[in-house]
């Protein structure tokens, strides 16, 4: 008796999971963007406090002179933006405060020529309480 109950519930969750969908659309760091720019990686922001997140770089996807963010699925208010670049100085990006879903920030130039981005430390939080949460996509090029 115990091997059919258990057997039941094991078709019964397998026959729940399957309807279940999930669509996970992966974009591999390095990726070039169709205006030419170099996708460095994404954080998830939080919907309740502030969230300050790292994003490490590195100095694989080469030396960069322009950086931009894209403010993705939700709006999002971010505080601060600061680059760490190869040989350790640190940058706060000069950007707007707040940023609506599914927009771009604009090209800021990087102080010092061509440089390496070692991380991305980002302090921001989501402007909804319920939803989605905001995804934070960084490009150079």
């Amino acid at each position: 008796m115990r091997r059919v109950f258990v057997l039941f519930t094991a078709l019964l969750a397998l026959s729940f999971l399957s309807g279940c969908v999930v669509n996970v659309r992966s974009v591999e760091a390095g990726t070039k963007a169709k205006d030419g720019s170099t996708y460095l990686g994404f954080d998830l922001i939080s919907k309740r406090r502030k969230d300050k997140d790292f994003t490490h770089v590195g100095a694989k996807l080469g030396k960069v002179s322009k950086f931009r963010l894209l403010v993705d699925h939700a709006p999002a208010h971010v505080n601060r933006v600061t680059l760490v670049f190869g040989n350790g100085d640190k940058w706060n990006v000069p950007l707007k405060k707040k940023f609506k879903r599914n927009t771009w920030s604009r090209w800021v130039d990087l102080p010092g020529g061509k440089r390496h981005i070692r991380k991305i430390v980002v302090v921001a939080r989501g402007m909804k309480k319920k939803g989605r949460m905001p995804k934070l996509a960084y490009y150079a090029r």
